[in-house]
């Protein structure tokens, strides 16, 4: 396949355009690109004014191809950029072509597609209804097509929906992308003055294989656009040496038998004659990868393409269809064209959904999304205007999906029941309490997988036990919520998850005195709250002796699943009992009287008996004590049941009174104190000396 290498193009007519508004600035340098390739873009000196210049166009396929220019002033400000769209005809070519018509969609909608024929002059002018799209930032994509059905690559620019009424000034702020759809990890960045974004994507992370960049723009006034999506791939060759590209290799179909090589000139540019003249009239497929100069090929580049049956007939493909998996087909209609490169099909993955759900997929605690790559198979097939399809293309590739689980909030004790996930679903259930708390998990009706996760995202691995011929999940809280992720059942069945917080209560310890009765008792409680009422057991009553005593909770009242009942204790101590004794009086010279000992904390009906040694009375006094108090000293006492307290009394020892002449009723003895006879058979004792005497065994003063 020879084709011209070089053309000339004059850039002078294309700049008319640009206005420069500073007079002391001046167009100095331009920037031009093919198809959107920024980064390929090429400068040139403007001082002229005016550029002349040679652009290659030996590397672009037949067709439709855009160029886009802008220019540069001596203060560093860019123009707008002018975009104008050209054909690379086939070599040789003599026949008529121009730009017979265009096509565009607003927010990558391209179902609802706008088609239209160009002017003479090459202008489309038309009215776009802006009337159902909402207030913000949104997305025109348009391409152009020539007379003989080919088109060009699609140019995307931003506009904006303001508020009714608005008169706000606003422009292109800024714009954010991210790869796979994860979206925090986004890169942010600003437009420069020609609305150009360039930037470098690390892709040395990513896995062989699918991947897809998400693009929006935003406004001055925070206003963002919609999401602009494209997918792409990385190869097997990640190499970061010294590199080029050093030869080729294409086939048709599938007839990898028959594929043929070739080596890059020097000047970059494949030349060589492919001949279709042993393919069967219909549609074929042509797949074309280049090779490094380490030997490494690049990803298949694939273009479909028609060769006619006699009289023209089926030389246009219209439409095709792409599947994934055992999904059903999706048609696409295009406008009737000789070709169709893979990246001109528009391929929509909504509804795909996975086999199943792998073990090691990602857990997103904020975005509350699992996210995983699971190998999808991709198959499509062109047809053409006979109704024709080409031989279908199948390829498995790895597909990163985001699925955005059904999330459940649990309660302590309460059973929710759910249909199993199967596939690729996933159902998640969160469970809010505080850090520390203990969880019981019960999950049953399912084979179903299910893995926990702290609020930050870090996996929890539970413990498995068997509580009351339960088997059961303990889960202690790291964090104030909990997740659980289900997915994996083999069957439809349902799956039912109860969450229950152990209860553990413990009876306060409690004192009373012998002989009371017992206290009200409490208890303390950790965990879930009490569901039901508690009562108390003791073998304790009013009569039990002083010691301890068990106290325990009678559980038969509570209704919650997982109870712990710790029992306390009762401790009686020694009632107080108050000991005394009655004061009394004698007289000087008597001997000493009984003592009478007074008690006051008896319990129970009880007296003096029960004590198991008797308190006694001592004092300083005796007989012959001179008159005075002396103290009466209770002590000695014990009691198994009773703490004895001690109340003095006292003794009064009264001074004798005077007798004189006092007459007996009958003759007596009297004696000394000593027993010493003084007189025998006496009546009055007139005539005895001052003293003590002992008369009739009592004591008796004379003075």
């Amino acid at each position: 396949m020879n084709r011209t290498k070089h053309f000339g193009l004059s850039l002078l007519a294309l700049l008319c355009c640009i206005v420069v508004t500073a007079q002391t600035t001046s167009v100095t340098e331009c920037e031009y690109w093919i198809d959107q390739q920024f980064d390929s873009r090429q400068t040139a000196n403007m001082s002229a004014g005016e550029l002349t210049t040679q652009l290659d166009m030996s590397a672009l396929p037949l067709g439709l191809h855009s160029l886009a220019i802008r220019t540069g002033t001596s203060d560093g400000r860019w123009s707008p950029v002018l975009v104008k769209f050209f054909l690379v005809p086939q070599p040789g070519s003599t026949q008529e072509n121009n730009l017979a018509g265009y096509e565009y969609w607003i927010d990558g909608n391209y179902d609802k597609k706008v088609s239209g024929t160009f002017s003479t002059g090459g202008i489309v002018t038309t009215d776009l209804d802006m009337s159902s799209l909402p207030v913000g930032l949104h997305s025109i994509s348009f391409r152009a097509l020539d007379d003989n059905g080919h088109v060009s690559s699609v140019l995307v620019k931003y506009f904006l929906v303001p508020q009714p009424g608005s008169t706000q000034e606003n422009t292109l702020a800024g714009y954010e992308y991210w790869i796979d759809g994860n979206y925090d990890n986004k890169v942010t960045g600003t437009f420069s003055t020609g609305g150009i974004v360039t930037t470098d994507l690390d892709m040395s992370s990513l896995p062989i294989g699918l991947h897809s960049i998400s693009f929006r723009a935003l406004d001055d006034n925070g206003h963002v656009s919609s999401v602009l999506v494209k997918y792409f791939l990385v190869p097997e060759n990640t190499s970061t040496t010294e590199n080029s590209i050093a030869g080729y290799r294409y086939w048709f179909d599938k007839d990898m038998e028959n594929i043929v090589e070739g080596e890059m000139t020097s000047s970059g540019t494949i030349a060589t004659d492919i001949d279709v003249s042993a393919l069967n009239a219909g549609l074929h497929l042509f797949n074309y990868q280049v090779k490094d100069a380490i030997g490494k090929y690049s990803a298949t580049m694939m273009s479909f393409f028609t060769v006619p049956e006699q009289g023209g007939l089926g030389d246009k493909i219209v439409a095709y269809d792409y599947w994934f998996n055992n999904n059903p087909r999706k048609r696409v209609e295009v406008t009737p064209t000789a070709t169709l490169e893979l990246n001109d099909i528009v391929i929509d993955m909504e509804g795909v959904e996975p086999e199943t759900v792998p073990a090691d997929y990602v857990f997103n605690s904020e975005t509350k999304q699992v996210v995983f790559t699971f190998d999808v198979e991709f198959g499509l097939q062109v047809f053409n205007d006979l109704g024709t399809g080409s031989e279908a293309v199948t390829q498995t590739v790895g597909y990163e999906f985001t699925i955005d689980p059904l999330f459940v909030a649990l309660t302590n004790e309460v059973s929710n029941t759910k249909t199993a996930p199967q596939g690729g679903q996933v159902l998640g259930f969160s469970y809010a309490g505080a850090v520390g708390d203990s969880l019981h998990w019960e999950i049953t009706g399912s084979d179903a997988k299910i893995d926990f996760y702290d609020a930050d995202g870090n996996r929890i691995t539970p413990e498995a036990k068997t509580i009351d011929d339960k088997n059961v999940l303990v889960i202690k809280m790291p964090t104030t919520t909990i997740y659980a992720l289900s997915y994996g059942a083999t069957t439809a069945d349902e799956i039912s998850v109860k969450v229950s917080q152990p209860i553990e209560l413990t009876v306060v310890d409690a004192t009373r005195k012998y002989g009371e009765e017992n206290p009200e008792f409490t208890y303390t409680s950790k965990g879930a709250a009490l569901a039901g009422e508690v009562a108390f057991i003791t073998e304790a009553v009013a009569t039990s002796t002083v010691g301890e005593y068990v106290v325990s909770i009678n559980g038969s009242g509570i209704t919650n699943s997982y109870v712990t009942l710790k029992p306390g204790k009762l401790t009686i101590t020694k009632a107080p009992l108050a000991v005394g004794v009655e004061d009394c009086t004698i007289t000087e010279g008597e001997a000493l009287p009984k003592f009478i000992l007074t008690f006051d904390g008896f319990k129970n009906n009880e007296d003096e008996s029960v004590l198991t040694t008797q308190p006694t009375v001592t004092t300083d006094a005796t007989e012959t004590s001179a008159p005075g108090d002396y103290v009466l000293v209770v002590s000695g006492g014990e009691a198994t049941n009773y703490e004895l307290t001690y109340t003095n009394g006292k003794l009064t020892i009264q001074q004798g009174t005077g007798i004189e002449g006092i007459h007996l009723d009958k003759p007596m003895n009297v004696y000394t104190i000593d027993g010493v006879l003084v007189r025998s058979n006496v009546t009055s004792l007139k005539e005895l000396p001052a003293g003590v005497y002992i008369i009739n065994r009592k004591k008796v003063v004379v003075k």
